[in-house]
């Protein structure tokens, strides 16, 4: 992903109220709901204000990493987190 276009993403997320808090799960849509197991790409704000892009793994509920291969956090460790849109 190219962090410039995150931000971007998050500036306009933020301004439009596109922010979830921890209790909603994002939910597969477009290409993602056909995967066997899914893995939502979302940009987090993490609980000390840092951002990152993290990927939802909807088979195990929890946040892996930016390279979509092993687990790093619970939901409950960010503060808040928006949709990545396709482009």
């Amino acid at each position: 992903f190219d962090i410039a276009l995150c931000i971007e993403q998050a500036i306009d997320n933020a301004e439009n109220n596109k922010w979830h808090t921890p209790e909603e799960e994002p939910v597969p849509s477009g290409k993602y709901a056909e995967e066997d197991f899914p893995q939502i790409p979302c940009l987090v704000q993490f609980k000390y204000n840092d951002y990152g892009v993290r990927y939802w793994n909807v088979t195990y509920k929890c946040w892996d990493d930016e390279d979509c291969d092993d687990y790093y956090c619970d939901m409950g460790k960010v503060k808040r987190w928006a949709y990545i849109r396709e482009e």
